[in-house]
This record gives C-alpha cells, sequence and structure tokens, in this order.
C-alpha cells in the first residue's frame, strides 16, 4: 500500500466516519501478513473493528467466531480460492456481507467499485470501504 498523505482528505465527510465505523466489523483476508496488518491499522484508525485471517479457512473460522463480519476485504485471486468464491461462503453465515476485493498492479478490466487496483493509498482504501456501507444503505 502506498503511505498515506499526512493530511488525509476524503469523499466522505469526516465528522460522520467515526459514527458509521464504530459498529463495523472488516475482515481482511492477505496471504501477505504486514500487508494485511498495514490494511487493518488504516481502518483501525479511522474506528472500524479488523479482524485477520491469511487465507480463506482462517477467514471462515474468524467469521464463524468473531463479531458478526459486515465488510470482507480479499484477495480478488488467492492460492486457495478466489475472493468472490470466499465472499459467497462467508454470506451463507453473514448475508449483509459487503466486499472489497483487491488485485495486483497492472489488472485490468474492473470498472466495479469493489476491485481495488494496487498500489492504493489508505485514503483510497477507506474511500471504498465506505463506499461499501453507502451503497448497501442506499439498496435497503
Amino acid at each position: 500500500m502506498a503511505s498515506r498523505a499526512g493530511n488525509r482528505q476524503y469523499s466522505v465527510d469526516r465528522v460522520l466516519r467515526p459514527a458509521r465505523a464504530a459498529s463495523v466489523t472488516v475482515l481482511v483476508v492477505a496471504e501477505d501478513t504486514s500487508f494485511g496488518e498495514e490494511c487493518g491499522r488504516v481502518l483501525e484508525e479511522d474506528g472500524f473493528a479488523v479482524m485477520h485471517a491469511r487465507h480463506s479457512g482462517h477467514a471462515l473460522l474468524a467469521c464463524l467466531s468473531g463479531r458478526p463480519t459486515d465488510i470482507l476485504i480479499a484477495e480478488l485471486s488467492m492460492a486457495d480460492g478466489s475472493g468472490p468464491a470466499l465472499a459467497e461462503r462467508l454470506k451463507r453465515h453473514s448475508p449483509n456481507l459487503r466486499s472489497l476485493f483487491l488485485a495486483p498492479a497492472g489488472t485490468s478490466g474492473h470498472q466495479d467499485g469493489n476491485v481495488l487496483v494496487r498500489p492504493f493509498t489508505g485514503a483510497d482504501l477507506l474511500d471504498r470501504v465506505y463506499g461499501c456501507l453507502i451503497s448497501s444503505r442506499q439498496a435497503s
């Protein structure tokens, strides 16, 4: 993840963010532990509860044993499956789960709002996560 600017500015109102984030649990699934921890740190600084997993099996266990999972952040393609396939499995236990998938640099053809291509900043990550929350509230 690219480093964040010291003076963060986001497209979502900063005043409302902590209140929205306080009750939201995010599950970060990343084979690269340091990358997953950095994503988690950015989210925790903004008030999210974060769980970590290194692969799909750990993600399923975390989802079953932890707080209800609101947002899944996972690699688009992982050694033990795909992020979208994992999301479908987790939705059996967390039906309102929203997903954000991370793709490697140079990945094309993913214009969806739920795919974030590397490199990205902490602000990019937060904007997409809040986008997941906003779109799910508009759909309800």
